[in-house]
């Protein structure tokens, strides 16, 4: 990373058809950037609501590092 980028880390997570939309989203930004850094993927209980009887899926979840020449404040 040259001394003037900054870093960028994008998270990544689906509970639905997972693995195929963080694949889907990965080579989204590898089309997009180039070369990325992905995380290992991790499984992600779902967190509900105390009143909610809807019971969801769990999550797989990633990051994503990039360097950006991008100042924070933009």
């Amino acid at each position: 990373m040259n001394k003037d980028n900054k870093a960028l880390f994008i998270s990544l997570g689906s509970n639905i058809n997972p693995l195929q939309n963080l694949n889907n989203a990965i080579n989204f930004l590898k089309d997009e950037f180039g070369n990325i850094k992905v995380s290992k993927f991790y499984l992600t209980p779902a967190i509900t609501g105390p009143k909610s009887t809807n019971k969801q899926k769990d999550y797989l979840n990633a990051a994503d590092r990039k360097s950006t020449r991008l100042n924070s404040s933009h």
